[in-house]
């Protein structure tokens, strides 16, 4: 299974072979195995990118002005279903309900240990059909039953509906363009 949803069978390294990258190269990329947990990008980031290498378009605004980013980004989370369920006040993370997330026993170690050392957490943003569900925890191996917001049930269908032809498991090496549009055989 990882050496069809993983690059280089979920053997990729750093250079220097201390960090293992678990990079998807299924259909669908990192979204079809990655965590559905959806985080902004953070605004250091953001401005980093400008800053550093002059891509003002991430820059963000004062205030509560949004930059084109971040509209589009708001219409990528509304195309992929992300919900924030409301956070919890207790001191213990609720195992399930309709409003909240499911919490495998990693997670609850994690916010226990939080908690515990005074550090701040919340709940994020899935995008996940059903996140109440056991089966949230395991879509790093693929989610056959879609619960998954990820580009293979999303952009991709979208793309198939209005008649792309996908083709897994083929590299490209170069893009054709007439003008300015994408063109190919």
């Amino acid at each position: 299974m990882f050496d069809q949803l993983y690059e280089q069978s979920s053997l990729l390294t750093t250079t220097d072979g201390n960090i293992m990258i678990l990079a998807g190269s299924a259909l669908g990329g990192g979204s079809a195995i990655n965590w559905s947990c959806c985080l902004d990008t953070p605004l250091e980031v953001r401005r980093e990118w400008a800053d550093v290498h002059g891509l003002d378009h991430f820059r963000p605004l004062s205030g509560d002005m949004q930059t084109e980013f971040d509209a589009s980004m708001a219409l990528v989370k509304k195309r992929i279903g992300v919900a924030c369920p409301p956070s919890s006040s207790s001191k213990s993370p609720q195992k399930k309900s309709k409003s909240s997330i499911n919490h495998n026993v990693m997670n609850e170690v994690m916010i226990a240990g939080c908690e515990g050392m005074g550090y701040k957490h919340q709940v994020t943003g899935q995008n996940l059909r059903h996140t109440e569900t056991d089966a949230a925890g395991y879509t790093c191996f693929g989610d056959r039953y879609g619960n998954k917001q990820s580009g293979i049930v999303t952009y991709l269908a979208d793309a198939g509906k209005a008649g792309a032809k996908i083709l897994p498991n083929c590299t490209v090496t170069k893009i054709l363009k007439n003008k300015d549009e994408a063109c190919g055989r």
